[in-house]
C-alpha cells in the first residue's frame, strides 16, 4: 500500500471570523474525496507570532494576510515579515498573500521576491484562493512522487 503524501498548510489571519471561514473553506477543498492520496495538516493562527512559534515544523503552503494585528504586543509583524522569514527558512513553501491593501506596488515587490500569489480581499477572494490552493496542491503532488 502506498503511503499518503503529506502537505502542511498554515493560515494566518487576524480577523477571527475570516480566519474560521477561510480555515473551513480550505478544509473543504483539502478533502480526501478530492485528494485521496494526500494527508493534509491544516493549522490556523491569528498572529504572525503564533505562526513563528510553529515555524520549526515548516509549512508547504502558507495563506497569509498582509495586515496582522497582535493585541497583546506593540511589536506587530505584518504579512511581509512572515513571508520573508518563511522564504528564508523554507524556500519550498508556497505563500499566498491575501489583503485589502490598496498599494499594488507592495504586492508587485512581494511577487518579484517569490510570493506565489496575491489575492485582493473582496467578494471573489474565496473562490480565487480555492483555485490557487488547488494549483499549489497539484504542483506539490507532482514534486513528491
Amino acid at each position: 500500500m502506498r503511503s499518503k503524501k503529506q502537505i502542511k498548510i498554515g493560515i494566518v489571519e487576524d480577523d477571527i471570523y475570516y480566519n474560521k471561514l477561510l480555515t473551513k473553506y480550505v478544509r473543504t477543498i483539502c478533502s480526501s474525496s478530492f485528494y485521496p492520496s494526500v494527508e493534509f495538516d491544516i493549522s490556523s493562527f491569528t498572529t504572525a507570532e503564533d505562526c513563528f512559534e510553529e515555524m520549526d515544523n515548516g509549512m508547504d503552503i502558507l495563506i497569509l494576510d498582509y495586515f496582522l494585528q497582535n493585541n497583546e504586543s506593540d511589536d506587530n509583524l505584518n504579512g511581509a515579515d512572515l513571508f520573508y522569514a518563511f522564504k528564508h527558512h523554507y524556500p519550498h513553501c508556497k505563500v499566498i498573500m491575501i489583503s485589502a491593501m490598496k498599494d499594488v506596488g507592495i504586492a508587485t515587490e512581494l511577487i518579484k521576491d517569490g510570493l506565489y500569489a496575491y489575492v485582493d480581499k473582496n467578494l471573489n477572494s474565496r473562490d480565487r484562493i480555492g483555485a490557487i490552493l488547488q494549483n499549489v496542491i497539484n504542483e506539490k503532488m507532482n514534486l513528491r512522487r
